[in-house]
């Protein structure tokens, strides 16, 4: 004997919801976990940034780059706004 599978439009309507809903709470959820991962990304690469520049001055003390960066420090008015100066 055959028996035909049916479901009603309610059953159908009810898993569409359903999946409806499990779709819309991964997406939100995929889409903070990739924030995180993007915003750790960027802490790892300005960390090692930071690092292989303070090796690189502590291998050449005497620097353009130093001396540069001093200046421009001594440059900065409060609160970091930049006053104008001229550099000689």
């Amino acid at each position: 004997m055959l028996y035909a599978v049916c479901y009603t439009l309610v059953e159908i309507l009810t898993v569409i919801v359903i999946l409806g809903i499990l779709f819309a709470v991964g997406i939100t959820a995929y889409s903070k976990y990739k924030d995180k991962a993007r915003i750790q990304g960027y802490d790892t690469m300005a960390k090692s940034a930071s690092q292989a520049a303070s090796e690189y001055r502590m291998d050449h003390p005497d620097n353009l780059v130093q001396k540069y960066y001093d200046n421009y420090k001594k440059t900065l008015g409060a609160y970091g706004t930049y006053k104008l100066e001229k550099f000689s």
